[in-house]
């Protein structure tokens, strides 16, 4: 984080980000150097200092037909990239519901709107 001024101006932000995702079932947080680790950060298509991503595990999906064609079954995980200002609130406000389910179970009554269409 040496050559990232704004790495460097936000560690504390990163440490209270942490400490906080920590407290979320499954929410893990790391710190890759692209100078260092520069075959992590084009695997990742990672441009911009600093760059915060959600990666979203979708193991369990089963079937191909749940996927679209530009997605294989090799992949188990969506990225969610965070666009926003370096503040504790506004990161947790943004990881929070990244972090949580993508599928949500329906009620039969709110398929109706759904299936009328």
């Amino acid at each position: 984080m040496k050559d990232c001024s704004s790495c460097q101006n936000n560690v504390k932000t990163f440490q209270d980000v942490k400490s906080a995702v920590t407290k979320i079932d499954g929410g893990a947080t790391y710190i890759v150097n692209c100078t260092s680790d520069p075959k992590i950060c084009k695997e990742n298509a990672v441009t911009g200092f600093p760059t915060l991503s959600a990666f979203r595990g979708i193991g369990w999906l089963e079937g191909s037909h749940c996927l679209s064609p530009e997605t294989s079954m090799s992949t188990r995980y969506i990225r969610i990239d965070y666009h926003g200002v370096l503040l504790v609130k506004n990161i947790m406000d943004w990881f929070s519901p990244a972090s949580g389910s993508a599928v949500k179970n329906l009620k039969h009554e709110d398929t109706s709107a759904i299936v009328s269409k």
